[in-house]
C-alpha cells in the first residue's frame, strides 16, 4: 500500500496575507516505490482556482517541500496525487490566510441568531430516534459500515452512512470525520465518500441532505425519489420563498443532530474531529461549526 502524506510546517496552519506557507510531501510504502512513480502537486484556492502545478519523482524516506502564498484572505489547498496500479492515491492539506478578514457577502438579518436558536430548540423537542443498522453489503476488511437515520424537524428523517475501522486498526477511540457530499445524487457507498485518506483508520459519517431513504438497499427507489425531487428544478433552489421552506433548512438543522450524535460516540477521539466537504458539503461544514459553537 502506498500513502501520500502532506503536512504544513506550521502547526497552526494559519498565515497572514502574503506570508509563505510550506508543505512537506512524503510517499510511504510497505514495498519499494515503483521506479516510474510520478507525484503531481497542485496548489489551489481551496480546490477552485489552481495556482500552480508541479510534478516530482519520490524517493524512499525523502520529503519534497512546496511553497505557496495568497495575497488575499482565503484558503490554500495543497493536493498531492499519483496513479498507482490503476488507483488514484491522494494526500492533501489546507491552510488559512487571514481567515479573520473573510466577510459575509450580505448583511446579517436582525433576527439571525434568534431564528437559528429557535430552530435548534424545535429540534430538541424531537427525540433523536437513531436507527443504526450494520450493513455487511457495504463493509470490507478496512471497516464495518452502518446505515444510519435520525429524526429531524417537520416529521422528516436524515440518512447517512457510517464506517468504523475494523479490528486490525485497534479498538479506538478513532479520529472522526463528518462529511456532507457535494450537490447532486445521494452517496450510497463508502468508497464514494469525498474524504478518502488511507489507511482507513478513522470513523467517517457521510450524511445526505435528502429526507427520503437515500441509503437503503433499494437503489432503484432512491434513484426514483431523487428524480422526482429534481424533475422541475434543482433541489438547491427549491423553497426560497420562505426561510422554513427553503430546501436546506431541514438538512442544516438535522446535520446539527448528526454531528452531535457522532461526536458523542464512545469510539470517537474528540480531539481529532473534523467537518469535511466541498461546495454543498463545504457550506454545510461552516453551518455546523457555527451552530455547534
Amino acid at each position: 500500500m502506498i500513502t501520500i502524506r502532506v503536512k504544513c510546517t506550521r502547526p497552526s496552519q494559519i498565515f497572514a496575507m502574503a506570508e509563505v506557507a510550506e508543505f512537506d510531501i512524503s510517499v510511504v510504502s510497505e514495498a519499494p516505490l515503483p521506479a516510474d512513480l510520478t507525484v503531481t502537486v497542485q496548489l489551489s484556492c481551496d480546490t477552485q482556482l489552481v495556482l500552480s502545478e508541479t510534478t516530482f519523482r519520490p524517493a524512499a524516506g525523502a520529503t519534497q517541500r512546496v511553497q505557496g502564498s495568497m495575497p488575499y484572505p482565503g484558503f490554500l489547498r495543497c493536493r498531492a496525487f499519483a496513479e498507482v496500479g490503476g488507483e488514484n492515491v491522494l494526500g492533501e492539506c489546507g491552510v488559512a490566510f487571514a481567515p479573520e478578514c473573510i466577510r459575509p457577502v450580505r448583511p446579517e438579518p436582525a433576527d439571525f441568531d434568534a431564528f437559528w436558536a429557535n430552530a435548534l430548540a424545535e429540534l430538541d423537542k424531537i427525540p433523536p430516534d437513531v436507527d443504526c443498522q450494520e450493513a455487511p453489503d457495504l463493509s470490507n476488511d478496512d471497516y464495518t459500515a452502518y446505515r444510519v437515520s435520525l429524526a429531524n424537524v417537520g416529521g422528516t428523517r436524515l440518512y447517512g452512512l457510517l464506517t468504523v475501522p475494523s479490528a486490525k486498526y485497534g479498538q479506538g477511540p478513532f479520529p472522526a470525520v463528518f462529511e456532507v457530499p457535494s450537490a447532486g445524487p445521494p452517496i450510497r457507498h463508502p468508497e464514494n465518500f469525498a474524504f478518502r485518506a488511507r489507511p482507513r483508520d478513522y470513523i467517517i459519517f457521510n450524511v445526505n441532505v435528502f429526507d427520503f431513504d437515500s441509503i437503503g438497499p433499494d437503489a432503484a427507489a432512491s434513484q426514483q425519489a431523487y428524480a422526482e425531487l429534481t424533475k422541475d428544478s434543482p433541489y438547491t433552489c427549491q423553497g426560497q420563498q420562505s426561510q422554513e421552506e427553503f430546501f436546506y433548512y431541514r438538512p442544516i438543522v438535522g446535520c446539527h443532530r448528526a454531528v452531535q450524535w457522532l461526536y458523542e460516540r464512545a469510539d470517537v477521539d474528540r480531539q481529532h474531529f473534523v467537518c469535511y466537504g466541498g461546495s454543498q458539503g463545504g457550506g454545510m461544514g461552516f453551518n455546523q461549526v457555527a451552530l455547534g459553537g
